[in-house]
Parts: structure tokens; sequence; C-alpha cells
């Protein structure tokens, strides 16, 4: 089963994202969802700039 999650981010960041994502193959939900699946496993989150 699927839900959604609202979050809030600077457009610029938004468009970033979703271009590199694009780029990619992917979509920025595909890229987001790896993410937490990650977070999930680790325990761990990385920031970096």
């Amino acid at each position: 089963m699927q839900t959604v999650i609202h979050i809030k981010a600077d457009r610029e960041v938004k468009e970033n994202a979703q271009k590199a994502a694009k780029d990619l193959g992917l979509t920025l939900s595909d890229i987001i969802n790896a993410s937490l699946r990650n977070f999930i496993r680790t325990r761990e989150i990385t920031f970096s700039a």
C-alpha cells in the first residue's frame, strides 16, 4: 500500500533534484523512496553540501 508524504522544500532545490533524478532515468519519488529505505536499513543519515 502506498501513502503520500507532503514536504516543504525550496523551489530551486526541488527543481534541481527533479532534473538530477530525470538525468538518471528516475523520478524524485524514486529517489526519496530509496533514501527512506536506506535510512530504515542503516539507521543513519548523511548530510553534505
